[in-house]
């Protein structure tokens, strides 16, 4: 833990003491993660801890307080696998949202989900979604993009496909601008990057995805463990470096008066 325990435990009893709502939601989490890394470890498939959860990790041996989601990326050929494996080993306790099992689900990254609870949140774009609990959101990881087209289609998906959603149009229309960006107009891109990469090795989350760091392969690869919660799930080889890719100094807490979460009540069937 990079943090005095006493703040620790400051942290813990102001934002989510034993008991609370919150507290619940990170115990039902923590349960669909461990669910995650049995999959991936049976199956040998690569994962790791990303965004806050693994600055949770590093900082605070779990949840960051006030953290009401959970992040992990995949390289996107695992989470292909993953997806065969989910649809043939089904589990009623969880379902892999993504367009495909949710056609009101329109973003590039899969979410495994609790199915006995919900968010319940004021979004255009999670009130449409078929499923709406608890979450782990799966990142696909990809190698040397070109870094033009990549941003290319992170602007398309955010300003244009969530735009529509927000701006109330109909589902159809969504539904057919997913497909053509989704089908069609992602698949090109893929040929064409594939034929001018960048070769830096540099990892990025998938197309689409318009938010997330570059990082060298060198600071995710060999992977390796770190506690959290108190058990071992995986994570970059170096975790300082990557955590500073993505926040700067992510030892320094934020101003205790900033801090939020993403403002939805979750309601456990």
């Amino acid at each position: 833990m990079e943090i005095d325990i006493k703040l620790q435990e400051d942290l813990r009893a102001k934002y989510n003491p034993e008991g609370s709502e919150l507290r619940k939601a990170q115990y039902r989490m923590l349960e669909i993660l461990k669910y995650l890394d049995k999959i991936c470890t049976e199956n040998h498939l690569n994962y790791w801890l990303d965004g806050g959860t693994l600055l949770g990790a590093k900082r605070h041996d779990g949840f960051i307080p006030w953290d009401d989601d959970t992040d992990v990326v995949m390289p996107r050929k695992d989470l292909i696998k993953l997806r065969k494996y989910l649809k043939n080993h089904k589990n009623e306790n969880y379902i892999l949202q993504n367009h495909s099992t949710d056609n009101n689900y329109f973003s590039s990254w899969d979410v495994l989900r609790d199915t006995r609870s919900e968010y319940i949140q004021d979004s255009a774009i999670h009130i449409i979604r078929k499923y709406r609990g608890l979450q782990v959101d799966i990142f696909p990881q990809i190698k040397n993009p070109n870094q033009k087209l990549w941003g290319l289609t992170n602007t398309f998906q955010t300003k244009f496909i969530n735009n529509l959603i927000t701006s109330h149009y109909s589902l159809l229309y969504v539904r057919l601008n997913w497909f053509i960006f989704n089908k069609i107009i992602k698949p090109i891109i893929r040929i064409v990057s594939a034929c001018i990469p960048c070769k830096n090795n540099i990892y990025t989350y998938d197309l689409g995805i318009y938010f997330g760091d570059k990082q060298k392969e060198k600071n995710i690869f060999p992977l390796k463990k770190i506690s959290f919660e108190g058990y071992q799930f995986s994570c970059p080889n170096n975790v300082e470096a990557y955590l500073t890719e993505q926040y700067g100094d992510w030892k320094k807490l934020p101003e205790l008066d900033s801090i939020h979460t993403h403002n939805a009540i979750i309601k456990f069937l």
